[in-house]
């Protein structure tokens, strides 16, 4: 009965994470896109790697240039001239910052899977070390994108999307993989950058 309802395939954080809400919201998972979004997954790929990021300057996202450009570009990322800003603001900062930058120069956006509770289980975390100065085992490092990086606000950011969930769910699985030697993952961190206007890292 459960294999029937239950979506076959590996289990991804980013379906398991509507359990918090309910089986249901599992169950009709989606992920909308949004502007902050868009701007996120842009940032990943021009700091980390990824899809390509294109710029669409004609103006409002309708009509039947806006329906030839994005065909032409299927797979790109496609930003407007503000998001594109903020993106090149948001990595101009990263690369400012020399701990964000030693955090975030790992093994980059590599799938890994594993198994968990007799499931089969993937991911793909933003950044992996299997050593690290002053870290005694592996570690994992998440970058994200938020309305604020300020150190007494962003914790309830994180846990409002779930972040400390990510983190474990992506070392349980560096754990148990098998694309990486033994050993247990000692530190998480999660790099974050205010997504307008200065841009500060934390």
């Amino acid at each position: 009965m459960a294999s029937d309802i239950i979506p076959g395939g590996p289990v991804h954080y980013s379906r398991l994470k509507k359990m918090r809400l309910s089986a249901a919201h599992y169950l009709d998972h989606e992920e909308p896109a949004t502007p902050s979004k868009g701007k996120g997954s842009a940032l990943h790929s021009v700091c980390l790697g990824g899809k390509r990021v294109l710029v669409y300057e004609d103006g409002r996202r309708a009509g039947k240039r806006w329906d030839e450009f994005r065909a032409v570009n299927d797979g790109a990322l496609i930003l407007s001239p503000k998001e594109a800003g903020d993106v090149v603001g948001m990595r101009k900062s990263i690369e400012a910052h020399p701990e964000a930058m030693r955090l975030l120069d790992g093994i980059r956006e590599t799938l890994i899977e594993w198994e968990f509770a007799g499931r089969k289980c993937a991911g793909t975390p933003d950044v992996v070390h299997l050593q690290l100065a002053g870290c005694r085992g592996k570690v994992v490092v998440e970058l994200k994108t938020s309305k604020t990086a300020a150190p007494w606000s962003f914790p309830w950011e994180a846990k409002r999307y779930g972040y400390y969930g990510q983190c474990d769910w992506y070392g349980n699985g560096v754990e148990r993989t098998m694309a990486y030697a033994p050993g247990e993952v000692s530190d998480h961190f999660i790099v974050t950058v205010e997504s307008t206007k200065p841009w500060p890292v934390t």
